[in-house]
């Protein structure tokens, strides 16, 4: 478990080595911020971005895998490889679509990636493992049938942030995506492997309960929900996505790595193909429109696509994700900030229009 005294530390360092850049990633003095006027007023933040030249980072040892060990981020930022950029983070609440209000949801997941939700859950503590695993889980699997209509669902990883137990990981300060376009692939490696998996396993047995020949012709789509867990609402280290219409896909960047170091609940409820497994990460862009939903709450989720077998990043609304530091953050306001991640798989055994 990392201490909140350590994981300021980490953040001090980034912020010594970075300040602010333009999206060209120049260092720059640090941008004067002012708090917004009124609710729907964007804010600045300052996102870490992979800015290397290379298109191969980890083969080629420049980029230090950035979420095995929360100092990893430093290391990178010390070299170069990664840098602070300040952008304009949107009020996604003032958005119609992003809200779901009068669209279908799934064709909003399908093109500009994420969505605001209304969810209560029947969990009253998140760090609860037994709860989380018997209500949290199943609750998370209705959410995504309704919005997807797809025809599976099975739970691939759920993830705490916070450090109430050792369960807890930091907040994660990098632009990326947890998953790149092998993933199908990798799961279709680790059926032919034999070994035992989330994609064949039975339903009954957490699994979608599919074959190898079913797996192959249907579509595959991960949907990360993401949720504050404290009984206020957030006020520190939101999470922001990239609307994925504004990427393009020369910007991507595959992130293959081996999780050596990697804890806490991330790992433990991992039953997603780990070696490799293949983060992706993006190069700045002035183009990229950032959103968050300020003050939400842990009775709303942000769903977000990180993964799409019909097309590759970032069409199908495959968008990137990071916490920032909001400037407008009070002092007094709690920390470290307290969230949980679920990724859930959705299954079609055929191409699978969503409900669009």
């Amino acid at each position: 478990m990392q201490s909140e005294a350590f994981l300021r530390d980490v953040h001090e360092t980034l912020l010594r080595f970075c300040g602010c850049a333009t999206a060209s990633a120049d260092r720059r003095p640090p941008v004067a911020y002012s708090r917004p006027k009124k609710a729907g007023c964007p804010t600045r933040g300052v996102m870490y971005y992979y800015c290397g030249t290379s298109k191969t980072p980890m083969e080629d040892n420049i980029l230090l895998a950035p979420f095995d060990d929360p100092t990893n981020l430093a290391k990178n930022v010390e070299t170069g490889v990664v840098k602070g950029v300040a952008v304009t983070v949107h009020d996604g609440r003032v958005d119609n679509e992003l809200m779901g209000r009068g669209t279908q949801p799934m064709r909003v997941l399908d093109t500009r990636g994420l969505l605001l939700q209304q969810h209560v859950s029947k969990v009253s503590d998140f760090w609860d493992e037994a709860l989380v695993l018997s209500l949290h889980y199943p609750e998370m699997q209705r959410l995504s049938q309704e919005l997807t209509k797809c025809d599976r669902t099975a739970v691939a990883a759920h993830a705490l942030r916070g450090n109430k137990t050792e369960m807890g990981r930091p907040a994660a300060y990098f632009v990326h995506n947890d998953f790149s376009d092998r993933l199908k692939a990798l799961y279709e490696d680790l059926i032919a492997s034999g070994d035992r998996n989330i994609i064949t396993d039975a339903v009954s047995a957490g699994g979608l309960g599919v074959t190898s020949e079913q797996f192959k012709a249907g579509r595959l789509v991960v949907l990360n929900y993401w949720r504050p867990m404290q009984k206020e609402p957030i006020q520190r280290n939101p999470l922001a996505v990239i609307d994925s219409t504004t990427m393009q896909r020369s910007e991507v960047v595959q992130f293959p790595h081996y999780m050596r170091q990697a804890y806490g609940s991330f790992v433990k409820f991992f039953r997603i193909p780990t070696n490799p497994h293949v983060n992706v990460g993006i190069r700045p862009s002035d183009e990229h429109r950032w959103y968050y939903f300020p003050g939400m709450t842990r009775d709303e989720v942000l769903a977000f696509k990180n993964y799409d077998s019909s097309a590759p990043q970032p069409g199908n609304g495959i968008g990137m994700h990071t916490s920032f530091d909001d400037p407008n953050t009070p002092a007094s306001a709690p920390s470290p900030r307290e969230s949980i991640e679920i990724r859930v798989l959705c299954f079609w055994f055929g191409a699978g229009d969503g409900g669009r």
